[in-house]
């Protein structure tokens, strides 16, 4: 086989290159911790001795099924935690790019869900990585608390909400274990926004008042603004207007004190929701 004419070296760089579940760009060879120019010589040698296949149509490269398995076959153990966790951080990356880019508006939009969309295999793979082994690593745990927040708008758009859900169970594990408070906090209220476009209502309210109470206990003013407003949202959405009402007032005072441009979102909905019970 091909392989054995590889370098030892080259022959660790391909066997890592079993950790891609589908196709890769050159930049994403920053699983060998090498430089743009090298990686592009090793993904070369490769090519020539038909050990990778080149796609020009999408300038990807891709491992046949049967090769990925032999790689993954011959990958020693430390080999392959520290090319899951390169290809997990690379990803993350991505995902961050992607949800930037979306942010910019205008035609970023299309470039950031056209990213996620091609690299949404790989960028799946490493938040996978890092959730199964979060408990046990503190650099993977660091990776799954960060890898639903770094795309939180992208995800919002692309994901179905249990996905969502999934993604964000496992962060709030990982900021508790890593006593992460202000990313807990963030993901509790997510928990709660998927929940009630799911229109479980209730468990909404349940993680909204655990946000609420974390935010106030590290003085997340902010935080503690947004979950008070999530709260009279689902509240209003229950029809207990009262208790709406008084999340909303306690939210506008928040963010007015803190001069967020969102005292003017929860002010017009407070209005609104004033209205209809006038």
């Amino acid at each position: 086989m091909s392989y054995e004419l590889l370098s030892e070296e080259q022959q660790e760089r391909w066997r890592m290159l079993a950790i891609f579940p589908t196709d890769f760009d050159v930049p994403a060879a920053a699983v060998w911790r090498t430089d743009v120019d090298a990686a592009k010589d090793s993904l070369a040698e490769f090519e020539e001795y038909s050990l990778l296949d080149w796609e020009e149509a999408t300038r990807r490269f891709t491992l046949h099924d049967l090769a990925r398995d032999y790689a993954d076959t011959h990958l020693s153990t430390t080999e392959r935690e520290r090319a899951g966790l390169l290809h997990a951080a690379y990803y993350l990356q991505i995902l961050s790019t992607a949800d930037d880019l979306f942010l910019k508006g205008g035609e970023a939009i299309a470039g950031g869900l056209s990213l996620f969309d091609n690299e949404r295999a790989n960028i799946e793979a490493g938040q996978e990585w890092a959730a199964t082994r979060f408990a046990d690593d503190e650099q993977a745990a660091r990776l799954c608390n960060r890898y639903p927040g770094v795309g939180v708008y992208v995800l919002s758009l692309r994901q179905h909400p249990r996905d969502f859900i999934r993604w964000h169970e496992a962060a709030l594990l990982a900021a508790r274990q890593l006593k992460d408070h202000a990313a807990e906090g963030r993901h509790l209220g997510n928990l709660g926004l998927a929940y009630a476009d799911l229109g479980e209502t209730r468990r909404a309210i349940e993680f909204f008042e655990q946000h609420r109470d974390i935010a106030r206990e590290i003085g997340d003013r902010r935080g503690e603004g947004n979950a008070l407003g999530n709260l009279g949202s689902a509240y209003a959405n229950l029809g207990e207007t009262e208790r709406a009402v008084e999340c909303m007032e306690a939210a506008v005072k928040i963010f007015e004190e803190i001069e967020s441009p969102n005292a003017n979102v929860v002010r017009d909905w407070l209005e609104k929701l004033r209205g209809k019970s006038g």
